[in-house]
């Protein structure tokens, strides 16, 4: 993240205020066949929390703005470890690991930490002499 003007949403004319969280799917999920019936692929996820830590006045940042921003940053983790999605008693989605915890100070007055995370996405075929289709739906339980 090189600018936090990436933040603004220019479609609809809003400015988010801070603190807020983007979730963004970098990778397209690219399916490879384990048997007649099942496919999985591999599952990226990149959160984004966005804070305003620093006063415009003086250029500070107070310790409080720090400890708001990573304790969201916490909370992702905290929520997003482990996750998994059941459908219909089928496992579709294992467990999310965290690859990747990046921190980007003083943008704009922004702070930018992304954390991107991974699991692996299996998609069954109705029959077993059907074809599996890559299609996925993630059920929070």
């Amino acid at each position: 993240m090189k600018q936090i003007e990436y933040f603004n949403d220019q479609y609809s004319g809003v400015l988010h205020t801070a603190p807020v969280l983007f979730i963004e799917f970098p990778d397209a999920l690219q399916f490879e066949t384990l048997d007649k019936t099942t496919q999985q692929a591999l599952f990226k996820v990149r959160i984004h929390a966005v804070g305003k830590v620093m006063h415009k006045a003086d250029k500070s940042i107070s310790e409080s703005s720090l400890e708001t921003h990573f304790g969201i940053c916490n909370d992702i983790w905290l929520r997003l470890q482990g996750f998994r999605a059941e459908d219909s008693g089928k496992m579709t989605f294992n467990s999310l690991a965290r690859t990747t915890f990046e921190h980007h100070q003083e943008l704009s007055g922004f702070m930018v930490t992304y954390q991107d995370f991974e699991g692996v996405v299996y998609s069954y075929a109705p029959d077993k002499q059907a074809v599996a289709k890559p299609s996925v739906e993630i059920i929070k339980t």
